[in-house]
């Protein structure tokens, strides 16, 4: 709802009309009741001090009972003052009065103000004069004489004279009070101007700024110090923005210009599986020429990826998480990077196309394992032939050659058989592995058997460790069982003498194994690349001992192949632990 520019002035000069009128009605009633007040105690004084005079004048009549005299002087002084005077002796008959027959008058000792004064206080009254018909103002006095009241003078005033007088002073305070409200609504419309003129040039640039003009500033002339204060943060407020808003914008534009030239595709979904942005790459590599406002789903259908979102939007948002896939589309190889959003508000998907990549990997498979097939058969005849000549030749200079062909021979027929090995593993997926329930504390220890000549050769001690009777895991028993050879092989390789641990433990849903030597250790520069193939770390000791370079990277395929995960903690001539982390179950 839009806002009258003049609605905040209205409110403010309003509040103070209100304001005004009801402390103008406060104060004059306040100063017409402190008027009457005062002048009613004015009075009531001035009449005490006739009272006094009177007093005086008549005191000697009242005691020498010269009631003539007394009704005489009573007459004259209460027309000189214009009040009524009246005299009352201690029986409450009325001996005197300025106004009406005394005679005719009636017993007065019933007169609250009578009873006062023959109490020997000063008395006083309003009421209605039965007499002269009249409200009254009664003040009375006792007539002492020896310390004795022998009787009471009273002096009455007509309220009548005493509410035309107030009256007077009423129109006054009203005159003034008009007076008064009309400067202070001046007043109070020139502060509500001063007030809203700033606030309303504030709310009309905010506006602009907030439509995004940030071309405005607020210029006052005329205003409170707190107010220039608050104009001059806003437009500093608005100056910053500015600055802010044309970063963004370009940096808007430099990350969708990087977006749009990127080769790569990318979609960003919400998590609802909306697809909110992509860029051309992505319609270029799906066919489609627009995908906004689609669900991934419906372009992309992997059910891994669904399941993985659908799984992940019921875990703790502020655990970020991530997934890189291959996934194949319209005969492309696509590696697939996903990513929740900083913001939990989605997800973000980056499209490497690793076609070309995953073709020339497979070529290389292809060509390592029909180079392997190939050297295999006449690797085995060179073999035979050179143990046949071996038995059958006596000459010593012959025979060092015949051993040395035989030794390498022997070699390459193990790299042979380690390729075909890793080429077999790289073709396995793990629907095509071999799960079965076994105890691995059993298919350990009669592992460990096979190497009892080595060991015994090279005196190294070998011990299984482990805190329970039995370790039941659901996996590929064969591969299983070549991780660990290869890995106590590797051991028995690079340890001269000393001590090799394997330890076997239950981590939850997990089974860790762990070998540990006492050999001459990993140095921490080639710890990154002990997996790679034919990655030697001392190739005089390697080739001493016939290594192929191949026996790590088979035990990490196999360990990836069963969904486990591998690390390798060592120090030079400080021995080396292989940790090996496998679920007990298989979810194929």
């Amino acid at each position: 709802m839009k806002v009258k520019s003049n609605s905040l002035f209205i409110n403010i000069f309003f509040q103070y009309i209100v304001i005004i009128i009801l402390l103008t009605f406060s104060l004059s009633v306040f100063y017409y009741q402190m008027i009457k007040k005062d002048y009613l105690n004015n009075l009531k004084d001035e009449l005490r001090n006739n009272l006094l005079i009177i007093n005086e004048l008549i005191i000697n009549d009242y005691l020498a009972d010269n009631h003539q005299s007394i009704n005489n002087k009573v007459n004259l002084l209460g027309k000189k003052i214009n009040k009524r005077i009246t005299l009352i002796n201690l029986d409450g008959v009325v001996i005197a009065d300025s106004e009406e027959e005394y005679t005719k008058m009636e017993n007065h000792s019933d007169r609250p103000e009578i009873i006062d004064s023959f109490n020997g206080f000063n008395g006083e009254s309003i009421r209605f004069s039965n007499t002269l018909k009249l409200n009254m103002l009664y003040i009375t006095m006792p007539i002492m004489s020896n310390n004795e009241i022998v009787g009471v003078l009273r002096i009455s005033y007509w309220l009548k004279d005493i509410k035309g007088i107030i009256k007077i002073y009423q129109y006054k305070i009203i005159i003034l009070s008009f007076v008064l409200f009309i400067l202070t609504l001046i007043f109070s419309f020139y502060v509500s101007k001063k007030i809203s003129d700033p606030i309303r040039e504030l709310s009309d640039v905010s506006k602009d700024v907030a439509d995004g003009n940030f071309n405005r500033n607020v210029i006052l002339k005329n205003s409170t110090d707190e107010i220039n204060i608050l104009v001059d943060n806003f437009n500093l407020m608005t100056n910053k923005l500015k600055n802010y808003f044309e970063e963004l914008k370009y940096e808007k534009e430099e990350l969708e210009s990087i977006i749009t030239s990127t080769r790569d595709g990318i979609i960003v979904v919400d998590n609802s599986g909306k697809i909110v942005r992509s860029n051309q790459s992505f319609s270029k590599n799906v066919g489609i020429k627009s995908v906004f406002g689609k669900y991934y789903w419906e372009i992309i259908r992997d059910s891994e990826l669904t399941n993985f979102i659908k799984n992940n939007s019921k875990k703790n948002n502020s655990i970020k998480t991530s997934l890189v896939k291959e996934i194949v589309f319209n005969n492309k190889t696509l590696l697939c990077s996903m990513n929740q959003l900083l913001s939990n508000n989605g997800y973000v998907f980056i499209f490497y196309d690793i076609t070309d990549l995953k073709n020339l990997e497979n070529i290389k498979k292809d060509f390592v394992s029909n180079v392997s097939h190939e050297l295999r058969t006449p690797l085995t005849a060179i073999k035979g032939f050179t143990e046949t000549l071996l038995e059958e030749e006596r000459n010593k200079n012959k025979l060092k050659y015949l051993e040395i062909i035989n030794k390498h021979t022997e070699r390459l027929i193990n790299i042979v058989s380690d390729l075909l090995i890793l080429s077999q593993l790289e073709q396995e997926k793990i629907d095509e592995i071999t799960i079965e329930r076994f105890d691995l504390i059993p298919l350990t220890l009669n592992i460990i058997n096979i190497f009892e000549e080595r060991l015994s050769n090279k005196n190294i001690n070998i011990n299984v460790e482990t805190n329970d009777k039995s370790l039941f895991i659901e996996s590929d028993p064969f591969k299983i069982e070549q991780i660990i050879i290869n890995l106590v092989d590797n051991a028995i390789k690079y340890t001269d003498n000393g001590d090799i641990i394997v330890k076997l433990s239950d981590n939850e849903q997990k089974i860790n194994i762990e070998i540990t030597d006492s050999g001459i250790g990993i140095p921490e520069k080639d710890q990154a690349r002990i997996f790679e193939r034919f990655y030697v770390v001392d190739k005089s000791r390697s080739k001493k001992n016939g290594g192929t370079g191949l026996g790590l990277s088979i035990v990490k395929h196999d360990v990836l192949l069963l969904n486990g995960e591998i690390s390798v903690k060592s120090r030079l001539d400080n021995g080396t632990t292989f940790t090996i982390i496998l679920p007990k179950k298989i979810i194929s």
